[in-house]
Formats: C-alpha cells, sequence, structure tokens
C-alpha cells in the first residue's frame, strides 16, 4: 500500500468515524505513519508496506467500532418505543413520508405507469388504497384497487357465494373477471399472504401454489404484467399460530425467485419497513399488530415510483 492509500483511508476516516473512534483511529494512524519513516530508513520498501497494512487495520476497526455504536443506538431507540404507535403522525413524520421529488416528466411517466394498473389484495393493500385517496385522484395515475379486508388467495380461488372477494363497479367479483372488465389495465400488483397461511396445511408451499394459480387464472383471461408485492411483516412477538415473520421471509424469498424465472415484477415493501428478525417497525404500525400507517406507506409510494422509472 503506497502513500496515497493513507490518504485515502484517513480522508475517510474524517468523514465517516464518530468522534471516539475517530480519536483512536487518527493517533493510531500518527503513530504508524511515524514509524514507517523509521522503518524506511532500515528497509524502504517492507517497512512501509507493513506501515501501511497496520494503517488499514486501524482505519477497519475505527468504522467497524463507529458502526457498532450506531447499531446499539438504533437498537436503543426502537427498545424505547411504545407497543402501540397511533395512525397519526407529526409534521415532520409526515414530510419524510413524502414521495420524491420527481421532474414533470417523470411525474408523467409514473402517473401514466399505475393508471393503467389494478392493485389487487387484504386491508393491508386496501389501507394503502385509503393513503393514495387521500392523496388526491391524480396520485399515482388513480389506480384500479381490487381490495377488501380479510380477502385471501383462498377466498380468490374460492366459488363459495359467501367467500370474501373485492368489488368491481359496485359488483362483488372474482379478481381475474374484474381485471378482464376493467380498461385499459395492462398490470396487476398482487399482495397475499397475511390471510392466508392459518387456513392452509403446508403455509409456505400451499400459499405459494395458490398465488401461481391465482396469477394463472388472471393470464388466462387478460394479458398483463404481473407484479407481487411482498408480504409485509408483523410486530415483533405478535406471532399467531402460522403467521409468522420467519414464514413471511420464505414466503417472499420464494415468491421472489418465482417472479424470476417468470419475468414477473417483484416488489419488495416488506424489507423497507422491516425485517423478519425483528418484524414490522413499529413507527410504521398503526394498530399494534400488523396494519400500516401513512408514514409506512409514504415508503410503499417512494419504492413503487423507482419501480416505475427503472422498470
Amino acid at each position: 500500500m503506497n502513500m496515497e492509500k493513507a490518504k485515502y483511508l484517513f480522508l475517510k476516516l474524517l468523514k465517516k468515524s464518530s468522534p471516539k473512534a475517530l480519536v483512536m483511529a487518527v493517533s493510531f494512524f500518527v503513530m504508524i505513519i511515524l514509524t514507517s519513516i523509521s522503518l524506511v530508513k532500515i528497509h524502504s520498501t517492507g517497512g512501509m508496506a507493513k506501515a501501511m497494512k497496520d494503517a488499514e487495520i486501524a482505519y477497519n476497526y475505527a468504522v467497524e467500532k463507529d458502526n457498532k455504536t450506531k447499531i446499539k443506538k438504533q437498537d436503543d431507540n426502537s427498545s424505547a418505543l411504545q407497543t402501540d404507535v397511533p395512525a397519526v403522525q407529526t409534521d415532520e413524520q409526515r414530510e419524510i413520508a413524502q414521495t420524491y421529488a420527481l421532474s414533470d416528466e417523470q411525474l408523467a411517466f409514473v402517473n401514466d405507469y399505475y393508471g393503467k394498473s389494478a392493485f389487487v389484495g387484504d386491508s393491508v393493500m386496501l389501507g394503502f388504497s385509503k393513503y393514495c385517496e387521500q392523496k388526491g385522484e391524480e396520485f399515482l395515475g388513480g389506480p384500479l384497487f381490487l381490495v377488501a379486508g380479510s380477502f385471501s388467495l383462498k377466498n380468490a380461488l374460492s366459488n363459495e357465494e359467501d367467500a370474501v372477494l373485492p368489488t368491481f363497479k359496485g359488483e362483488k367479483m372474482k379478481v381475474e373477471e374484474a381485471i378482464d372488465k376493467a380498461e385499459n389495465i395492462d398490470k396487476v400488483f398482487l399482495f397475499f399472504g397475511i390471510n392466508d397461511f392459518n387456513v392452509v396445511d403446508d403455509p409456505i408451499n400451499d400459499v405459494f401454489a395458490e398465488y401461481v394459480q391465482l396469477i394463472g387464472r388472471i393470464l388466462e383471461k387478460k394479458s398483463v404484467q404481473i407484479n407481487v408485492v411482498s408480504t409485509s411483516y408483523i410486530l415483533y412477538g405478535k406471532d399467531y399460530k402460522s403467521l409468522t415473520n420467519e414464514n413471511i421471509k420464505l414466503l417472499n424469498d420464494k415468491m421472489q425467485k418465482y417472479c424470476e424465472v417468470e419475468g414477473y415484477g417483484f416488489v419488495n415493501v416488506a424489507d423497507a419497513t422491516g425485517d423478519w428478525e425483528n418484524g414490522l417497525k413499529q413507527e410504521y404500525c398503526s394498530d399494534g399488530y400488523l396494519h400500516q400507517n401513512e408514514l409506512a406507506y409514504g415508503v410503499w409510494s417512494n419504492i413503487l415510483q423507482n419501480f416505475a422509472l427503472y422498470d
């Protein structure tokens, strides 16, 4: 390693490390440079190489220490949050939740993209439909929402009269039929899983099979672009039977691989609002369980905007 590399590491230290780690690393760094000067007199190449290697070790140690400190602070902040977080957010949180600023051209493209889309899903997706409605009919192009509380894949595939189904133009209707009848729909976004794990024998493979079956029914009726929105996590410690964050993670992984093979889109909102080990982040939860607030749906909107722009 040469002196240019040493300079590069030192400048990165100035930008990235915490004050405590920085002092320790810089002190060590200076000691190494001074040592390297002496070593050069004895053996210029070997001495300087060793000194610079030690400097790199010092840099890595400082950054690692800084990262551990940041993680600990995040964990401390998370543990201080209350279990039940109200749906109403502060002005600062609303500002964070706002979608990324787009140029007029980008905004027009995104609105046109989703204006020809149908979003299908359960009460979590229903919450997103209400969020979009509050934003105005032009938000994301005013997509079609085929949503219902307690909606599941099993209901979507059922022929029972009392099956929970979304409504289209005031009529309760199967998803594939509604999409077929809807005009100018060329993309479908599916969100399921929450209400499915506890009504099947195998919470991963059975839900996956039902997902594939519903997609097949949709494509039989109409040629559309299929996209799967990842099943979102629930709050930590709120597992109920097979509805667990671990199973949600396994289903999402399976669906993502399936989408990659089939050429379908996969929109990962789950990992942007939580993770399988710690669950849905409390600041994104509206009911102390699994439903999400406008802060979370702001994140969804940002992800969807980027998905459209880079599709």
